[in-house]
This record gives structure tokens, C-alpha cells and sequence, in this order.
């Protein structure tokens, strides 16, 4: 659609200087723009007039960023796109042999296109990609930040357009959860992505254990200083969890028999404090609904988190699929389970909870029901741990 000059669209950029209608049509005037902030790759056109045939000497200019290629030129409109190679605010021009037409300004919104990872812990690095973001290079300067949560600004290791690499920031808030994160380039802000900042409580954490028929476990400890004590938490599907200290000679390997601990017949996680420089490992041994035998070791996790994920997953004949939480908080844990299946996309699991300071187990089977070859996001209202077991027959193997 042609628009006349005097009759401009309701949001532009004009050209703050007079223009002599007069001039000399070898010099190139923009009269106005169609829109005065853009996305990277945005198409924008320019009015105006004088900007004469495409030649090889013709170019739009977005600051120093040359474009090259435009999706129409005439004498008097130019449609160009908004170059990956630009951001912040800006200005945009026209050059013909031998001219330069007047600036006008235009802001290039930063965009965040996706986070890598999703959640991670304090001093984790996390990777923005994105365009717009602003190019930190030797001879650059531009006024641009990171931000986290209600405008924490966050310090990040490198910059370029489309990449920035941040570091989350020991104690952020003082709590964790999810998050908006946005860039900020010269004033303009870019979408907003959420992000999940991980609780890293000091501790170790195991989330599965049983003491049930067939099933004997154990808890390795190596004490390579001192002597000293440690406390353990073990908590359980049913009833209240139990503390006791155990006494760790100086350089000595300590075995403790969890099914003579806490009895048999438990399902028991394990929360252990003041682990620095103790080394564990909890080993169990099974026979598993009489027909699969084996053992499965573990040195457990040191953080929990409101999200968990989980890759490999399958409740096809002769698998079965558990997950089992630990909730080491005080407060209850209300569960989300999020499956990407390749049968039906995503299902999702709802209403499930871990009471505080104890543990549940999920037959995924149960829950999602078999036949379902499946990656799984587990979120929860609360800072929990999660492991995901899988017994299974497998064209005449027995495994775990």
C-alpha cells in the first residue's frame, strides 16, 4: 500500500529536522519509519524520498551495521530487516552515491529465544541464547544487564549479540524458586524466561532405600581425617523420621546395615548433615518381585530442588518404572508430573503430594499407566530429591 508523506501511520519515528521539499533529489531523505522498535529480522520500511534505483552504492544503515540485502527499494519506500549483527538503541540511515540521507532513530528490542540449563544451582554458569543482546567486545560499550527475579542484576562471564553466559549468584535472595530473567540494552528490555534456582541445603541426600522382602541395604562411609560423628535423618513413607549420630573412627570405612537400623519393611530416604570431606555410597541388594535380581549403588546428591528430570523412562511389558521423592523440608510437597511420551505427547499427573520430612514412591506404571515409552519433568511446590528406578526383563535379561 502506498502511504503519501504528509499522511504518516499512527506509530513512526519522524524525522525531527525540517525537510526542504525542494532538495535536490540526489540526496536521500526519510521522511519516517513504519514502526520505531523491532525484533531482530523484523521487516521495516522506510519513507521517504530520493533514495533513487538499488545499486551496488546504495545501503541502509542500522548504526555501523551495513544491510546489504532488502526485500524492495524505490525511489521513494525501502523495506530492509533488521539486522542480527545490531542492538540497543539506534539509528538508521540511508547512503546513495555520493549521499547520506538524515538519521532517524530506531530501538532493536533484545530477545531471550531460549536458557541452557533451565534450573541450576548458586555459582552454576547458564547460558543465554538470543539476538539483540548486546556485543561486549574490546572497543565496546554499551549500558546493558542481566536481570534475575525483582531486578537483581547478575554478573555474567561473556557477552556477545546472541550469547551471554551469567553466573547465578551464591545465596540469590536468600531462598529459591522460579524466576523471570530478562537482558536489559541501553533501557530497552527484552521477553522474560523463567528460570529455577536450586536449593543447595548442605547435606547428602538419598531419596530411595527399602527394607522390604528381598530387598538388603547399606551405607558406606569413608572417614579419610579425624574422628567425628555424623547425624542421619532417615525418613519413611509412614510414620515420623528418625535421627541418629554415628560415630566415624579417624581413616576408617564404616558399613551401616540400614535394614537393621530402621527395620524391615521400611521404605526409607536418608538426609546426612555436615558431610564435608566424608565420602558414602548406598548399596542395595535385591530380589525383585522374585524374577529380576541385582544391586544398584549410588553416592546419592547434594542439593534438592523444585524440579527434576528425567530422560529414559518405559511401562511396556516386563518393565516397571518407580520414582521416589524425598521431602526433607517442613512444609508439604505438592507434585506435578509432566511426561513427554512418544504415544500420546504430553501427559500430565497432578495432585500428589509428600507430607514433610518423609518420603513416597510412585509406580509410574500406576500413574501413567503401562505402554508408555516416556521422559519425565517432575515439579514440585517444594525443595525435594527424586530418583527414578526401573526393574525390568528385557529379551531374556534381567535387570535394573
Amino acid at each position: 500500500m502506498y502511504i503519501e508523506a504528509d499522511q504518516p501511520p499512527p506509530l513512526v519515528a519522524m524525522d525531527v529536522c525540517s525537510v526542504n521539499e525542494e532538495e535536490s533529489s540526489a540526496t536521500p531523505v526519510i521522511r519516517f519509519l513504519d514502526k520505531i522498535s523491532g525484533d531482530v529480522g523484523d521487516e521495516v520500511t522506510l519513507y521517504g524520498m530520493g533514495f533513487g534505483p538499488v545499486s551496488s552504492s546504495s545501503h541502509v544503515f542500522f548504526g555501523e551495521v551495513i544491510i546489504i540485502e532488502h526485500s524492495s527499494w524505490s525511489d521513494m519506500e525501502i523495506k530492509s530487516i533488521v539486522p542480527r549483527e545490531a542492538y540497543g538503541q539506534t539509528e538508521i540511515r540511508v547512503t546513495t552515491e555520493g549521499a547520506s540521507s538524515n538519521n532517524l532513530s530506531f530501538s532493536i528490542i533484545p530477545h531471550i529465544d531460549c536458557i541452557d540449563p533451565l534450573a541450576a544451582r548458586w555459582t552454576s554458569r547458564v547460558m543465554i541464547t538470543g539476538s539483540g543482546l548486546g556485543d561486549i567486545s574490546p572497543g565496546t560499550e554499551i549500558q546493558g544487564s542481566v536481570l534475575l527475579g525483582p531486578r537483581e542484576q547478575v554478573q555474567y562471564v561473556h557477552r556477545k549479540n546472541d550469547t551471554i553466559e551469567f553466573v547465578v549468584p551464591h545465596g540469590l535472595f536468600g531462598y529459591v524458586g522460579t524466576f523471570p530473567v530478562w537482558v536489559e540494552v541501553e533501557g530497552i528490555a527484552s521477553n522474560e524466561v523463567e528460570f529455577t534456582i536450586i536449593w543447595c541445603m548442605r547435606g547428602r541426600y538419598f531419596s530411595e532405600g527399602h527394607t522390604g522382602p528381598g530387598f538388603q541395604e547399606y551405607l558406606i562411609i569413608f572417614n579419610p581425617g579425624a574422628d567425628r560423628a555424623v547425624d542421619i535423618t532417615y525418613c519413611f513413607s509412614e510414620g515420623d523420621p528418625i535421627e541418629i549420630a554415628h560415630l566415624l573412627p579417624a581413616e576408617s570405612w564404616t558399613t551401616i546395615d540400614v535394614n537393621g537400623t530402621v527395620g524391615e519393611g521400611k521404605e526409607v530416604d536418608m538426609v546426612i548433615s555436615d558431610p564435608n570431606y566424608i565420602f558414602y555410597e548406598r548399596s542395595v541388594y535385591f530380589t525383585y518381585n522374585g524374577i529380576c535380581t541385582g544391586d544398584h549403588i549410588t553416592n546419592g546428591g547434594d542439593y534438592v530442588s523444585p524440579l527434576w528430570c528425567f530422560a529414559e523412562g518405559y511401562t511396556g511389558p516386563g518393565f516397571d518404572e518407580w520414582i521416589s521423592v524425598l521431602n526433607p523440608g517442613e512444609e508439604t510437597a505438592e507434585l506435578a508430573f509432566r511426561f513427554q511420551t512418544i504415544e500420546e505427547g504430553e501427559v500430565v499427573r497432578s495432585g500428589v503430594s509428600v507430607r514433610p520430612r518423609s518420603r513416597a514412591t510412585f509406580k509410574i506404571n500406576d500413574l501413567l499407566s503401562n505402554g508408555y515409552q516416556n521422559s519425565l519433568k517432575l515439579e514440585s511446590s517444594k525443595p525435594i530429591m527424586a530418583e527414578r528406578s526401573m526393574y525390568f526383563t528385557y529379551k531374556g535379561r534381567i535387570g535394573v
